[in-house]
C-alpha cells in the first residue's frame, strides 16, 4: 500500500490512535515490539481537539504525535536513492575511479535478507562500495527524520487540480526567481569547484 510516507506492507497490525497516540504504550513499543508501520487516528477526534490550527502549527498528524515513520528501520527490503555529500565522505575516491559520471552517485540500503540476495543476483551491472549508513544519514535528512510540510502545498495542489500544470508551471517561476536561478547556475559549474565552495561556506558557518 503506497502512502505519502511511503510503502505499508500488507497485511498488517494496525494499531488504532484515535487521538494520534496508542495509549498506555510507547511508540518505540509500537514500532519496534508490535513491529506497526502505521497508525489509525480518527480526523473527527483530532478536528474536536486539539483542533485544526494546533495541528497545522505542528506540521501535521505526524509530528503532531512524533510517529518515527522515517528512520533507518525501512519497511521495504532495498532503498534507493542518492547519496548526498558522496565526496565530502569520500574525498580520496575520484571519477577515475568509477565510482562517479560526474552527476552525483547512488546509495542502496539493504535492509533484509531478501535486499541482501536481490542485490548479489545484479550486482555484476553496478559498480558497489559499502559505506557506513550514518555516512549517508548525515546529508540526507529524510532518512531519520520526517519531511517538513510546506505551508504552500495545499495552495499548490488546489492550483493544479483548478489550471494544471501549466499554472504551477507559472506560478514557481514568478514566485522563486531566485532559486530557479540558483540551482540552473549550480548545474552548470563544475563538480570540484561547487565541493570547494561547499567547504569554504561550511568553514565561514562554524567560526
Amino acid at each position: 500500500m503506497q502512502t505519502d510516507h511511503g510503502v505499508v506492507k500488507t497485511p498488517i497490525f494496525m494499531p488504532v490512535g484515535t487521538a494520534a497516540t496508542v495509549k498506555g504504550i510507547f511508540h518505540r513499543d509500537v514500532r519496534d515490539e508490535a513491529r506497526a508501520q502505521i497508525i489509525l487516528a480518527n480526523t473527527y477526534h483530532l478536528y474536536l481537539r486539539p483542533g485544526m490550527d494546533i495541528l497545522e502549527r505542528a506540521g501535521g498528524v505526524h509530528r503532531f504525535s512524533t510517529w518515527p515513520f522515517a528512520s533507518e528501520k525501512r519497511v521495504g527490503d532495498l532503498t534507493l536513492g542518492d547519496f548526498w555529500g558522496f565526496h565530502e565522505e569520500y574525498p580520496s575516491y575520484d571519477e577515475k575511479q568509477g565510482l562517479s559520471n560526474g552527476k552525483g552517485v547512488s546509495c542502496i540500503l539493504v535492509n533484509t535478507n531478501q535486499g541482501k540476495v536481490a542485490l548479489e543476483q545484479c550486482e555484476s551491472q553496478f559498480v558497489l562500495m559499502t559505506s557506513d549508513f550514518e555516512k549517508v544519514a548525515r546529508h540526507n535528512d529524510q532518512l531519520h527524520s520526517p519531511s517538513k510540510y510546506s505551508p504552500k502545498r495545499e495552495q499548490i495542489l488546489e492550483l493544479y487540480q483548478k489550471e494544471g500544470y501549466e499554472a504551477v508551471d507559472r506560478y514557481f517561476h514568478k514566485n522563486y526567481k531566485k532559486d530557479i536561478l540558483k540551482y540552473t547556475v549550480s548545474g552548470m559549474l563544475p563538480k570540484g569547484l561547487k565541493r570547494n565552495i561547499k567547504k569554504m561556506a561550511g568553514k565561514i558557518k562554524n567560526k
